[in-house]
């Protein structure tokens, strides 16, 4: 599974495709192409990657899938090259080869089915400018209802970063506090193929600050190695049989666990319903706020 998690998206397809000629009709393999080629390419691009770089899990990750889905389906609202006539909405038989073309690979590669049941356009509403702003303008209000402090304290600098530059969570769970300099106000963070130092705004270098100061209090309390992990764990969390302790990192899908249990906490105050993490990079990247004022490549 791991194996198949990290391999090149690419070489499946191609993979998938070859074993494919020699089973069935010209007109599904064709078909497959065509689906798993649009997938791939829109991933790349949504993502700020070549191709190339793209792997397997990236490319089957359900936010990855539906959001291209819908992407498929409302053209207007699509920030990426679409195959085909990029005016015209998909019709029901082109999203169902979407789909099959999806379930083909994720069975070929042993990658768990992403759950493809709920309607294409349900996560991926994108927010306009006065959503992110009020999204902005809550993070420095209290915790919501449900939400405990120090995870109010985490998300508010998670979010912040996602909303000024659309960082990937696979590439804040690689963060370290060493990409961290409060003083200077700068984060280095992986942005597209280049690792770049980036100016933070003020509310984010603030925000950034105080997480750091709580961060530093849990894994103070751990026994053992150090954690050089940015984003840790504020409570104890069951993990199957085994609890993590509080203080120890977290990995992409508990950013991405934390932010929908927030937004959820938060969904009244705000008037939407899910909003996703990939939904909130696409609108930052359409207002082409991906690469802030200040950032350099390194």
């Amino acid at each position: 599974m791991d194996a198949s998690r990290h391999r090149s998206a690419v070489a499946a397809v191609e993979e998938l495709l070859a074993q494919l000629s020699a089973r069935v009709g010209a007109g599904t393999v064709a078909q497959r192409r065509w689906a798993l080629r649009e997938l791939l390419r829109y991933t790349a691009e949504t993502s700020g990657r070549a191709e190339n770089r793209v792997s397997v899990a990236e490319l089957l990750d359900p936010y990855t899938v539906l959001s291209w889905l819908y992407a498929a389906e409302n053209p207007q609202h699509t920030p990426v090259r679409q195959l085909g006539d990029p005016r015209r909405p998909a019709t029901t038989a082109s999203q169902r080869a979407r789909t099959a073309s999806v379930r083909a690979l994720a069975v070929h590669t042993g990658m768990p089915l992403p759950d493809l049941r709920m309607p294409a356009s349900a996560p991926m509403s994108l927010p306009g400018p006065d959503l992110l702003a009020a999204l902005a303008e809550r993070l420095s209000g209290r915790a919501p209802l449900g939400i405990l402090p120090p995870a109010w304290i985490r998300f508010g600098a998670m979010a912040r970063l996602i909303l000024d530059t659309a960082v990937l969570e696979k590439d804040l769970a690689a963060m370290r506090t060493g990409d961290v300099d409060v003083r200077t106000g700068t984060v280095r963070i992986v942005l597209g193929e280049s690792e770049r130092s980036v100016r933070m705004p003020e509310d984010t270098r603030r925000a950034m600050s105080v997480w750091l100061d709580v961060r530093e209090e849990l894994v103070g309390r751990l026994s053992g190695g150090t954690v050089q992990a940015l984003w840790v764990r504020v409570a104890a969390t069951a993990i199957g049989a085994t609890v993590a302790a509080p203080g120890l990192p977290l990995s992409d899908r508990g950013l991405r666990k934390h932010w929908h249990a927030v937004m959820a906490a938060l969904e009244s105050e705000l008037g939407v319903g899910e909003l996703s993490p990939q939904a909130v990079r696409l609108a930052v990247r359409g207002r082409g706020a991906a690469q802030p004022a200040g950032a350099e490549a390194r």
